[in-house]
């Protein structure tokens, strides 16, 4: 069985860069707004571990904590 790899938002996040955010996690801006300004914790993907690497990267490089 592969290893599954949970990213975890951890809010409050910068400045985020919503229409690179949206992308990156598959979201029209609105949601996007939402995620990022909800204040607790969520899980915001679950990958094998390059994947999942990447998509962090990606979603730090917009401002979100993860």
């Amino acid at each position: 069985m592969e290893p599954q790899i949970l990213l975890v938002s951890d809010p409050p996040h910068a400045t985020v860069d919503h229409a690179a955010a949206a992308v990156a996690l598959g979201l029209d801006v609105a949601d996007t707004r939402l995620k990022a300004g909800f204040p607790a914790p969520e899980v915001v993907w679950a990958s094998d571990p390059a994947r999942a690497t990447e998509v962090a990267k990606a979603l730090r490089d917009t401002g979100l904590s993860v």
